[in-house]
């Protein structure tokens, strides 16, 4: 005997499933009290005229306003004055950074130079030269002479 009756594919696996949903779907339902949300009636067939409705009267309600910047001319001449002022003002800024300012040790340096003595100078570059011909210290010696007047911050400092 062929079997003549057949069940769809995955019948038994989603009947649970289908069941379940119809319950949930029930209670919600006692939940609520209306019947859901409602569409007056012609809304559709009024909708799009409605539109062009508001949308005429948008545009009729924006009147174009023209705001001139420069409504007279006394503000074209104070924007101009103020643009000259601040042009200025940082032109001599600029100018005044520009020159480097003389410190006075530089300027007392170079008087004492001038009223130096060249016989002097000449004397005191002598004596440099014998000092220098006179130092006979041995590596040992300046080193304790070094360790004993200079702390060692200071010979940090000075590397």
């Amino acid at each position: 005997m062929d079997n003549h009756f057949t069940v769809p594919e995955n019948y038994f696996e989603q009947l649970n499933r289908d069941i379940q949903t119809r319950i949930a779907e029930e209670k919600l339902r006692v939940l609520t009290d209306g019947k859901g949300f409602i569409v007056p009636d012609l809304y559709f067939e009024q909708l799009s005229s409605r539109i062009e409705g508001r949308l005429t009267s948008v545009q009729d309600k924006k009147a174009v306003k023209v705001v001139r910047l420069w409504n007279n001319d006394l503000l074209k001449y104070a924007t101009a004055a103020c643009f000259i002022l601040v042009t200025a003002f940082g032109l001599y800024l600029n100018n005044r950074q520009a020159a480097a300012p003389v410190s006075t040790a530089d300027l007392t340096s170079e008087q004492y130079l001038v009223d130096i003595d060249e016989q002097l100078i000449l004397d005191d570059m002598g004596d440099v030269q014998l000092l220098q011909a006179n130092t006979s210290a041995s590596q040992q010696e300046l080193e304790t002479y070094i360790l004993s007047n200079y702390s060692s911050n200071e010979i940090a400092a000075n590397y």
